[in-house]
């Protein structure tokens, strides 16, 4: 099975913020990434948009990638043993938008000068 690098943001209050970084199977990822519902733009737009959703009540997930110099956000509904399932892989951060949009910001420079893993 490969597997993908997959960053989710999600917003649980004005200015609170969690950043997500998990390896996830890649049929996964790309059926995140095809979800119907995705916006595009900067960053910062992107976390302005992401509605508040504290305690992630609708068990959605928000795929965030790099496209070029655009980001887009797909978000997608899933069932909670998706949550269960995958809740102590990888690792976040969780802060005010300016400490998240670093930790964001850090993280896809790196991919930029990385080759895309698969594994």
């Amino acid at each position: 099975m490969k597997y993908e690098t997959a960053a989710f943001l999600s917003r649980d209050g004005n200015d609170d913020y969690t950043f997500l970084v998990q390896d996830l199977p890649q049929e996964t990822v790309s059926r995140f990434r095809n979800s119907e519902c995705a916006i595009r733009g900067s960053l910062e737009a992107l976390m302005e948009q992401l509605p508040i959703e504290p305690g992630n009540i609708h068990n959605r997930v928000h795929l965030l990638f790099q496209k070029g110099n655009t980001f887009m956000l797909c978000t997608s509904n899933v069932p909670w043993e998706f949550f269960e399932k995958n809740m102590d892989n990888g690792c976040s951060a969780r802060g005010c938008r300016d400490a998240v949009l670093l930790e964001a910001q850090d993280f896809f420079s790196a991919q930029v000068h990385l080759p895309k893993m698969t594994m």
